[in-house]
């Protein structure tokens, strides 16, 4: 439950910001210098899981043995990063309701 939380409140920053901000946020200096820092802040960190799975959809494959080692690593970034966006949506919940 606590890591389909975290996938939607990824989802949702992600979309919220593409549909505030006029164009498609990444992990660039583009959405930095468009946003400025305390913004960008908040779209990184919000929206990191899915900005991490379109990173590695368009990342080079220079080799089997690196390809690998990056998607086993991107993989469990993103399991730990949407699960604590999910603890924190979670455990946000309860203290307010």
């Amino acid at each position: 439950m606590v890591f389909v939380t975290g996938a939607a409140v990824s989802l949702a920053f992600f979309y919220l910001a593409r549909g505030f901000g006029g164009f498609t946020p990444g992990f660039d200096r583009d959405t930095l210098a468009r946003n400025g820092m305390a913004t960008s802040f908040a779209v990184f960190c919000g929206a990191g899981p899915v900005l991490l799975v379109r990173a590695l959809g368009s990342a080079e494959r220079p080799s089997t043995l690196h390809t690998t080692l990056n998607v086993t690593f991107l993989t469990c970034l993103i399991l730990l990063w949407t699960g604590a966006l999910g603890v924190v949506a979670v455990e946000s919940a309860r203290v307010f309701l």
